[in-house]
């Protein structure tokens, strides 16, 4: 139980001790919680029980009673003005608590303020805001970090945490869910692991259609880097997967971790920068996921970090912007003219073939690419000052050879060779045979023209590599793959 309070962190209980003490003394107000379970497909043997801010998250200590069909509630004395955040649990672990989303709710808690007078809450399904078990609508964007997700600091995290702030950028048409949890790892042998707090358990039941990633900085700390650092590569990915599998297919971003101004809370910025984000880039380029760079975003805003870790309204407000530039900036678009790939705007290109990159000797870092060899390829651009990266669609490229684009055949042997090629064609000799080697960029290196129909190429001045041998005579064209070693 102590990890899952651990998803609200020491905040929330500062808060309500602080309510406590500070108001003066006077009539409390009694606030009925009613929740209706008829739509469930059970009710626990071990009853109905409700968990929050007012009685220190504890799944067991009250129960509800059974008051129809279905129906339980009970009565708690709470002090007026107070802000709870709770949840009802079909049973008396935090296993089966329900996760909550919609205008009632926050990071899939309920949330209400305590008016002056006695009240009687209406009555809600269990896991929605209304009686009617309505789901909520609208294209779903989930949230994942830690208690900078969350809002760990601000006074209203549901208003002003970034994505609370992304929810009113964004208006009808999205929900966006809050599924930070304070305090969480990336690496499962931390203590405290994301894939172990609740709203891990809530987000695989979201469905989302989009997730935002924002885990990592929690890593660095000396407790957790120094013996299971190791692990991170592989834990990463397994979180990833976790998600990616989902049924309802969501685009992740992935985002590189926020800058740790000050040393707090043992976060070791320099771990953060050399280590984890590195591996966290490694991952991105590996699966081609698209990369929000939250690192360099926020390397200047010192004064927007009060304790050093977790930003202010208005700097949560920034990163909401920024995260949303980003997730509609327009894509990048693969061209393609024969084997002739090219890809549209950034400041830096990577092109991949069959997931990995591909050589920059080949032409990797081009804004255009000779699609020598068949296989999946995508580019991989940036798209603004700081290390945002997003991948186009993949685009299929065919074997070549003697293909019904290609009429004409050609032979071309031996392949590899060290420096000569021979080469051979199989086609009338009535015209003029046009030869063109073109490196991996399209570039003409060689251009020559032949009555023959066999002969050879000289590569002993070029760099290994590879290259590729178009011929065309009287509109028909062959071509072939050239590997020098």
């Amino acid at each position: 139980m102590v990890s899952r309070i651990n998803t609200w962190g020491f905040l929330l209980h500062a808060i309500c001790m602080v309510a406590l003490l500070g108001l003066a003394e006077g009539k409390a107000t009694l606030v009925t919680f009613r929740v209706d379970l008829s739509q469930q497909a059970s009710i626990s043997p071990n009853g109905v029980h409700v968990l929050g801010t007012f009685n220190g998250f504890d799944p067991i200590v009250t129960p509800l009673a059974n008051v129809g069909p279905g129906q339980y509630a009970v009565g708690v004395n709470l002090n007026p003005g107070e802000q709870h955040l709770y949840k009802f649990v079909n049973g008396n672990t935090w296993l089966e608590t329900e996760g909550v989303y919609g205008d009632c709710a926050f990071n899939t808690y309920r949330i209400f303020t305590v008016p002056a007078n006695d009240t009687v809450l209406p009555w809600v399904c269990f896991g929605h805001c209304d009686s009617a078990c309505t789901p909520v609508s609208g294209i779903r964007l989930a949230c994942v970090g830690n208690s900078i997700t969350f809002g760990l600091g601000l006074t209203h995290p549901e208003l002003a945490s970034y994505p609370s702030q992304m929810q009113s950028m964004l208006g009808l048409g999205y929900f966006v869910g809050n599924f930070g949890a304070s305090g969480t790892t990336v690496i499962r042998a931390s203590g405290n692991p994301y894939v172990q707090a609740d709203p891990f358990r809530h987000l695989l039941r979201f469905a989302p259609d989009t997730v935002v990633l924002l885990l990592g900085i929690n890593d660095s700390k000396s407790a957790v880097w120094g013996p299971h650092g190791s692990r991170f590569a592989a834990d990463y990915d397994s979180l990833w997967m976790a998600i990616d599998t989902l049924a309802s297919h969501p685009h992740i971003f992935i985002c590189l971790p926020t800058t740790a101004h000050w040393p707090m809370y043992g976060i070791d910025l320099s771990v953060v920068r050399d280590s984890i984000v590195p591996l966290i880039q490694a991952h991105g380029r590996k699966h081609c996921i698209d990369q929000i760079d939250m690192l360099g975003f926020t390397s200047g805003m010192a004064s927007g970090f009060p304790d050093g870790i977790h930003p202010d309204s208005a700097t949560s407000r920034l990163m909401a912007e920024e995260m949303l530039r980003i997730m509609h900036h327009p894509r990048p678009q693969i061209d393609r003219s024969g084997n002739v790939l090219r890809t549209n705007g950034g400041a830096e290109w990577q092109w991949y073939l069959n997931g990995d990159t591909v050589a920059t000797a080949m032409g990797g870092r081009n804004d255009s690419l000779v699609a020598l060899l068949p296989g999946t390829y995508k580019v991989g651009v940036r798209v603004a000052a700081y290390q945002h990266i997003l991948y186009s669609d993949t685009v299929v490229v065919l074997p070549v050879g003697r293909t019904e684009a290609f009429s004409m055949d050609l032979e071309v042997w031996p392949v590899p060779a060290s420096d000569r090629f021979h080469w051979r064609v199989a086609t009338p000799a009535a015209e003029v045979l046009n030869l063109r080697l073109v490196n991996s960029s399209g570039k003409p290196l060689q251009v020559s023209q032949t009555m023959e129909l066999e002969g050879e190429l000289n590569l002993s001045a070029l760099p290994a590599g590879t290259y590729l041998l178009w011929v065309e005579r009287g509109g028909i064209t062959g071509r072939q793959i050239l590997v020098k070693d």
